[in-house]
């Protein structure tokens, strides 16, 4: 907030050095600070790192929230690879899937979703947003439920539904209306 980086990176890099569940989080923070202050170089030498831990990390909210942010960050940096991004996702999903966690099983189909439109496949962009949509408007879940909303606004506008499109805007403005103040 203070816009000292340098100073950011460095309290994540001690952090990173404690525990495990302590590490993961603190060198994801590092990630997406590299990424927002433009330096790709040293957000791709984190990335072997990260991903090993994640790895490590046992079956729980944890490992499925890492990778569903990991596989964010590697959507931010423009990595070429979409494949390992949606093999993170499909590790994630099927984590939370059995740990019978719906929010984290909208959040990686959804993320998936965002794949897919970052790719150009408009068609299966769609499914799974509406698929994450359907689960966190299931969940009530406004929060959750307005970035689909969004996201599916962006998708049928890409497929020239004009109608669809403004539909979903309109939702994803009501769900942000009705959370604003919470």
């Amino acid at each position: 907030a203070q816009q000292d980086t340098a100073a950011a990176i460095a309290f994540y890099q001690q952090a990173a050095t404690h525990s495990i569940l302590t590490a993961i989080p603190a060198q994801l923070h590092q990630l997406n600070l590299l990424l927002e202050t433009d330096q790709p170089e040293a957000a791709r030498s984190l990335l072997p790192q990260i991903l090993a831990q994640i790895r490590n990390l046992p079956l729980g909210r944890t490992a499925v929230y890492a990778r569903i942010n990991y596989a964010q960050s590697l959507m931010k940096l423009d990595n070429r690879d979409a494949r390992q991004t949606a093999q993170v996702l499909a590790i994630a999903l099927q984590q939370a899937r059995s740990l019978q966690d719906a929010r984290a099983q909208s959040y990686t189909i959804g993320t998936l979703g965002n794949l897919y439109e970052q790719t150009q496949q408009w068609s299966e962009a769609t499914t799974l947003t509406r698929q994450a949509l359907v689960i966190a408007q299931t969940l009530d879940a406004a929060d959750i439920a307005y970035q689909w909303q969004w996201q599916l606004g962006r998708l049928l506008r890409q497929q020239q539904d004009r109608i669809g499109a403004i539909a979903a805007y309109d939702e994803a403005v009501k769900n942000l209306q009705a959370i604003r103040y919470d």
